[in-house]
């Protein structure tokens, strides 16, 4: 594997950094990395190298708050004026750079919880250009988004910004660790895996309290991002994957991808796929049984690599490892 690290320019001219991970020999294909919040893109090299063994080609971008990409000096959690619409059009910049590099090549776009949600807002916009999307992690049901967002946006309207968050990171993540108490560090709901959790722990650039601002951009755009008439902007022909633990708070115990998984085959996209992990917690690629996840999705890469459409996937793979169970 041959790794290197990038700058490129976001669209308002902040700087994101950037890395790629790629095969000894010439890729097959290209992965683009989502990361979720309050961690960054170095974080998957393991499992980068997975997938540069199996002939594919990584690239991952720190998104604007996070790791070594800041609108400011130690402005953690600030995404900047345009929020989150920005962090999606940087996604869609490396995409096109990853493309110039390896012209021809198929894109597949991974994401991971927070990342996962900005590629449900990507694939609205340019789905069609993807020869499929993996959603780690991920979420799609949640209380009345309408009541959050007017509650996010009072409390930072009073609060402030840029105040760190008390009330509304509570409010959204305070009962992640519950099913896991009494907990040694507070953070066991992201894996089963002891070392993982130290090491999360203690990167200094990883569990950054974020601004209210973050919160509020965050349920802002899930709301928008959730309505029917966006939703059906995600392309019939796109293969879905999407993967958790059945221990991952975050997405109410797979309530929420199975909601999610529902939804997209209701408007029609064919080739929706779940996987649910027996134990598994929220950072399915950093778990015990990291080793199986990462072969499935390098079974589901290779299969929809052969496939033009869902009609031509090969049979049995549901059987193997993929059962539909949303």
């Amino acid at each position: 594997m041959k790794s290197s690290t990038f700058t490129f320019d976001g669209c308002d001219g902040i700087a994101v950094h950037a890395y790629e991970w790629a095969p000894d020999g010439a890729p097959r294909a290209i992965v683009q990395i989502s990361h979720g919040m309050q961690e960054h893109a170095a974080r998957y090299a393991r499992a980068a190298a997975r997938l540069t063994r199996a002939g594919y080609v990584v690239f991952a971008g720190d998104h604007r708050g996070h790791g070594l990409t800041l609108v400011g000096p130690g402005k953690y959690g600030h995404l900047g004026q345009e929020g989150h619409r920005a962090v999606v059009e940087d996604l869609k910049h490396l995409t096109d750079i990853a493309r110039q590099k390896y012209p021809g090549l198929p894109v597949f776009l991974l994401g991971h919880s927070w990342g996962s949600f900005l590629n449900q807002v990507y694939i609205q916009r340019w789905g069609n250009a993807l020869k499929g999307v993996i959603l780690s992690g991920t979420n799609g049901i949640g209380p009345p988004m309408g009541l959050v967002v007017a509650l996010c946006r009072a409390v930072t309207r009073f609060r402030g910004a840029d105040r760190v968050a008390g009330f509304l990171e509570k409010m959204v993540m305070g009962h992640f660790n519950k099913a896991f108490r009494p907990g040694r560090t507070g953070v066991e709901w992201l894996t089963r895996d002891e070392a993982e959790v130290d090491k999360f722990l203690a990167d200094p650039i990883c569990g950054i309290r974020f601004p209210n601002s973050f919160f509020l951009d965050m349920m802002t755009m899930l709301r928008n991002t959730w309505r029917k008439k966006n939703e059906r902007q995600v392309p019939r022909e796109l293969p879905i994957l999407m993967f958790a633990g059945t221990k991952d708070p975050a997405g109410y115990f797979n309530r929420g991808v199975v909601a999610l998984a529902k939804r997209y085959r209701k408007y029609g996209v064919r080739d929706v796929t779940t996987r649910f992990y027996d134990g598994g917690r929220h950072e399915m690629l950093n778990e015990t049984n990291r080793d199986e996840v990462v072969a499935d999705l390098i079974t589901w890469l290779d299969a929809r690599m052969k496939s033009e459409s869902a009609e031509s996937l090969p049979q049995g793979l549901e059987g193997k490892g993929f059962p539909q169970t949303a």
